[in-house]
Formats: C-alpha cells, sequence, structure tokens
C-alpha cells in the first residue's frame, strides 16, 4: 500500500465532528466478555446515532475479543465493497485498491467515525506481526450494497425524471431510518431501466469487493446473488416494508457463507446497527433463530 492510499483510507473513515474521548471501563468489558467470549459470532449492536462511548466499547471489546479469545474476522453491517477496502488496508494487501474512499453513503454516522478508524488502525497493527493467513479479516455484510444502489438509483432517476428522484430520495432517506410507506406507481415508469442499471453495476461492485478482499463467494453463491438481486432492488426501490426484512436475512446467509470459508474454528464479531422500532426480525434474532446459543448479542444497553 502506498503512503497516498494510506491517506486516502484514513480520510475515508473519519469525520471532522468525530471524537474518540471516552473512557471506558475493565470491569464493563470484563463482564460482557464473561458472558460472550465462549460464542462463536458475537453481535455488538449500535444505533446509528451512538455515541462516542458506545463507539469506543465496541472497538475495545472487539479488540478483546481478538486478542484473547481467538476471533478472526469482524463483518459489518455495511456495503461489500466499503468493508473489503478497509480489509485491504487491515491486512496490508500489496496491490492498488479498486474502491478509493469507503463508506461514503448510507449511515454514516455509523462506520465513519475516530473510533471506528482507531480501531481499524489498531487492527493494522495488530495484523502486521502475523503471517498472512492469520490476519484479522473485515468483511461487509450487504453483498447487494443497498447504500451504494440508492444512490445509483438517484443518479440515474435524476437524468429522466426530477419529481420521481425527489420521491425516490424521500423513500430511500426512510429506508436508512427504517421507517416505511409506499411509493406512488409514478416510479413504475421507470422499475426497468433503474434496476437493470442496479443489476450491471452489481456485477461492478463485486469485483472491486474481489479486488479488494478475500473472494469469499463460490459460484453457487455468485448465482444466487445475480438470482436474487431483482427482488432485492425492487422492494428497496419502491421502500417496501419487507426490505428492511430481506437485507438482514440476506446479510445473515452472507454471515454464514463467511463461517464456511473461514471454517469450522472461525470465530465472527458482527458490527450491527439496531432498530429499536422496528417490528421485523432483526440481524442479531437472526443469528440468535440460526445458531442459539453460539451467538451472542451486546446491546447498547448491555
Amino acid at each position: 500500500m502506498t503512503k497516498l492510499d494510506h491517506i486516502q483510507l484514513r480520510h475515508g473513515l473519519i469525520t471532522p465532528q468525530s471524537s474518540s474521548r471516552s473512557r471506558v471501563t475493565a470491569p464493563d468489558l470484563d463482564r460482557i466478555l464473561h458472558r460472550v467470549a465462549d460464542a462463536r459470532i458475537v453481535v455488538l449492536e449500535e444505533p446509528a446515532d451512538a455515541r462516542a462511548a458506545l463507539r469506543a466499547r465496541r472497538a475495545h471489546i472487539t479488540r478483546r475479543l481478538i486478542t484473547e479469545h481467538g476471533f478472526n474476522v469482524v463483518a459489518v453491517d455495511s456495503d461489500w465493497p466499503d468493508a473489503a477496502r478497509v480489509d485491504h488496508y487491515v491486512r496490508h494487501a500489496a496491490y492498488r485498491a479498486a474502491t478509493p474512499s469507503p463508506f461514503t453513503r448510507g449511515p454514516v454516522r455509523l462506520w465513519r467515525t475516530a473510533e471506528t478508524r482507531g480501531a481499524m488502525d489498531w487492527l493494522r497493527g495488530h495484523n502486521a506481526g502475523l503471517n498472512l493467513a492469520a490476519r484479522i479479516a473485515v468483511h461487509g455484510l450487504d453483498l447487494y450494497s443497498h447504500a451504494r444502489a440508492a444512490h445509483l438509483a438517484l443518479s440515474h432517476l435524476k437524468h429522466h425524471d426530477r419529481t420521481a428522484a425527489a420521491m425516490a430520495r424521500k423513500r430511500f432517506t426512510q429506508l436508512d431510518q427504517q421507517t416505511y410507506e409506499r411509493l406512488p406507481l409514478k416510479l413504475g415508469i421507470h422499475e426497468y431501466s433503474v434496476l437493470s442499471a442496479l443489476t450491471a453495476h452489481l456485477a461492478q461492485m463485486r469485483c472491486a469487493a474481489e479486488h479488494d478482499s478475500t473472494r469469499f463467494l463460490d459460484p453457487a453463491d455468485s448465482a444466487r446473488l445475480i438470482e436474487n438481486a431483482g427482488s432485492m432492488y425492487r422492494a428497496m426501490y419502491y421502500g417496501l416494508p419487507e426490505c428492511a426484512a430481506a437485507r438482514d436475512a440476506h446479510m445473515l446467509e452472507t454471515l454464514q457463507t463467511l463461517l464456511r470459508y473461514y471454517g469450522p474454528d472461525s470465530k465472527v464479531i458482527v458490527w450491527a446497527q439496531s432498530n429499536m422500532q422496528s417490528e421485523q426480525p432483526t440481524l442479531s434474532t437472526l443469528c440468535a433463530e440460526a445458531y442459539g446459543d453460539m451467538a451472542r448479542r451486546v446491546s447498547a444497553a448491555a
């Protein structure tokens, strides 16, 4: 990695308003770790507007799970290419990255913070002392990259129908906040062109992510990703209530793929966005249903 790459990555992970001035006490961490350390999956949930203290706590828990309890993958509730760019950074990839600046879309306040940057800087330093196979990986769970897809859909609509673009922008904001209304049928006239553009862009995003990070999808996974793209993007486009549930179910499938790829001894820390208002199953509840006691959740209130 060049010096310029390093600077761009650090700039992409931080906003000027971020602050890492917070204290995390050892007894609090000991209590949490005692409860979750023997699990295979630990989901660390934070709201999008989490305070710096909560973000710092997430970073400290992550560090101790890695150094003291053998966790070897960090899976993030984020677009795949963004996390792949971070993985490129923390695992000291020797080739130039395809994605220059991560986390510029989606819940920016959740990921582009001083605490996240500090955690990834620490992870890069930790990995420096390990051989390539032992380095801790970072992966995004949203292979459909909903944040990037929403931005692309808006750009497409702006060139064809500004009124429709304004409608879509409102609905995409609601999706980010996980509140829903059904879109007017006016957007239906643009559905085919928008969904075609998103599905084509998915292939480009997949290439960028696999360039910057580990290619963990097998041919069957890749085929299923493309096959389901239409229904996933259609739900996002119309702002349907089932969009968030479908996205969380998809991220669980990605997590399961990662666990298979890294083997039976792999242990994963999941950085997830919480939503107290949703009545739909969240990623953490889906993990609990799928893995039982081998999946533990640490909420903001823990």
